[in-house]
């Protein structure tokens, strides 16, 4: 488990990013945020968050806000 914060999240097109404490970015797309499709994120939220590799990088699974 990692926790994080949203950096930026698109709500039309379902993406974003999140700086994790560490300081690197991860890829969110609306998939991976827990609590099913209707859900979004706002820059600035502390979200925890589990890390997998994806197409085109890391992305984040299992997001929940804080």
């Amino acid at each position: 488990m990692h926790t994080g914060t949203v950096e930026w999240f698109d709500a039309l097109a379902g993406v974003g990013e999140i700086v994790l404490e560490d300081g690197s970015s991860v890829r969110v797309t609306r998939a991976g945020i827990e609590g099913g499709g209707g859900q979004s994120l706002h820059a600035g939220d502390r979200v925890q968050l589990d890390v997998r590799p994806g197409r085109d990088g890391d992305e984040a699974v299992g997001v929940f806000t804080l």
